[in-house]
């Protein structure tokens, strides 16, 4: 972490400590910095965590706690940027695949990334006429997050193409 970023994340503790901006800031830091040493914000938490944890996986587990803490405040006026990150968070720990009320929170993001025009409109576009062209029950292998996200917002803000299923190559 660079000396600057270091600084606005300390100021940001002592202004903001309890916001959405920065506890979404400390993830995206803790997440970038995956295998590192951990900050002194973490040393708390660290001592709350097994021992037989390694201590990358240590890192990444305070990292999602920092996730967390952000999806107890999204804004509605979230931007594209924030809303991928934690949507990918919530896919990354695969929460919202089991647990209802993260699903909801992803559905929620989705339609936020919508009603504020957040994504694309030729974006959408894309995913529709690739969706469109497609049998009903058909499977829909895509590659990165852009035709992905795309997908996602017809699906669940827009209620298209609900009966194909979107799944990404890795």
């Amino acid at each position: 972490m660079t000396d600057r970023k270091k600084v606005v994340l300390d100021e940001m503790a002592k202004h903001i400590p309890n916001s959405f901006t920065y506890n979404l800031a400390m993830y995206q830091t803790k997440r970038d910095m995956y295998g590192e040493d951990a900050s002194p914000w973490a040393e708390k938490a660290l001592q709350q965590i097994p021992e037989n944890i390694g201590r990358q996986d240590a890192s990444m587990l305070i990292a999602y706690l920092w996730a967390e803490k952000a999806l107890q405040q999204i804004p509605e006026n979230i931007g594209r940027q924030d809303a991928s990150m934690l949507i990918a968070y919530l896919e990354m720990s695969g929460k919202c695949f089991s647990d209802k009320k993260t699903q909801e929170t992803s559905h929620e993001l989705i339609e936020l990334l919508y009603k504020n025009n957040a994504y694309p409109s030729y974006l959408l576009r894309y995913a529709d006429n690739c969706m469109r062209g497609m049998e009903g029950n058909a499977l829909y292998f895509i590659n990165g997050d852009v035709p992905w996200y795309g997908s996602r917002i017809l699906q669940e803000a827009l209620d298209l193409h609900k009966d194909k299923k979107v799944k990404t190559r890795k």
